[in-house]
């Protein structure tokens, strides 16, 4: 169970640096609003390695800001693009909610 935790906490480090990361990095191509969510939400994640309750909000608003910036940037979802961001947030969910003792005891 500490190995699922530990693997669980390196990739929720891992996605929220790469997604404030890419905020950063768009700071002259997108709009403000769009950044702000990007990193709000990548925050979240952080946040959940102590309030453990923050994982799934982070993860819909980064799905949230991944529709956004689609539809700021090019004018449409990127439907490829929405699904992986989709498929890695329920792998993240899952292992959160096989990490979650309370919701095991159930």
């Amino acid at each position: 169970m500490k190995a699922l935790t530990n693997v669980l906490r390196l990739l929720t480090v891992v996605y929220a640096v790469l997604m404030a990361g890419s905020a950063v990095a768009a700071v002259h191509t997108e709009p403000l609003w769009c950044l702000l969510m990007t990193i709000v939400f990548a925050a979240c994640l952080l946040g959940s390695l102590r309030w453990d309750w923050l994982l799934p909000v982070g993860l819909l608003g980064l799905i949230a800001a991944a529709i956004a910036n689609g539809l700021s940037m090019y004018g449409r979802i990127h439907e490829h693009h929405l699904i992986i961001r989709i498929l890695f947030s329920l792998i993240l969910l899952a292992l959160w909610l096989a990490c979650r003792p309370s919701i095991r005891r159930r």
